[in-house]
């Protein structure tokens, strides 16, 4: 009798290991099941994120370039000329033919001038969006909108528009001439 329930306990006990293994097995496998299903739902989020950033970045560097056109600009001003007596001091300017609605040259210094473009920032499309320099001669001012930028770097300082003017490269060689192109 002793030997008979021996050999049932064993047979009991390693069912109940078996067992105790497989419920084992099946908690793992339904934890790791979890596990990827939401580690896969982490990705996916992620993955949507990072599409959707990209996709702003997209829009908003593509508004950009459009704000004012690229049009080719390759002249150079004598300042030895008449036309242009205006820039052999600081804070002179003048207008040029040239650009989307022509191109504003500025003389910073005694050695830096800079060269915009006349259209305004605010709404390119308008015909009469055309900035001009104030009495004071350091401001860029579009009377149709408002908007006001600094001459020095072309940075909005007041209005509506939201970007700076459109500049060109402007290379003094330090003694008579100015090279304006993009």
């Amino acid at each position: 009798m002793i030997l008979f329930h021996r050999i049932l306990f064993h047979r009991i006990t390693n069912r109940l290991r078996i067992y105790e293994y497989t419920n084992t097995r099946i908690f793992l496998i339904r934890s790791f099941v979890q596990i990827r299903n939401s580690l896969g739902m982490f990705l996916q989020i992620r993955n949507s994120l990072g599409i959707f950033f990209f996709l702003l970045c997209f829009a908003a560097c593509k508004k950009r370039a459009e704000v004012v056109p690229s049009v080719p600009a390759d002249f150079t001003i004598y300042l030895n000329l008449p036309d242009f007596i205006k820039l052999n001091s600081a804070g002179g300017s003048v207008y040029v033919s040239g650009g989307v609605k022509g191109i504003l040259v500025y003389r910073v210094s005694n050695d830096e001038f800079a060269a915009y473009d006349r259209d305004c920032p605010y709404d390119p499309n308008v015909s009469n969006a055309i900035v001009q320099v104030d009495s004071s001669g350091i401001l860029a001012i579009d009377y149709n909108c408002g908007s006001q930028f600094n001459l020095i770097n072309g940075d909005v300082l007041r209005g509506p528009a939201a970007y700076s003017l459109k500049r060109y490269a402007a290379d003094y060689d330090g003694v008579s001439t100015v090279h304006v192109h993009n």
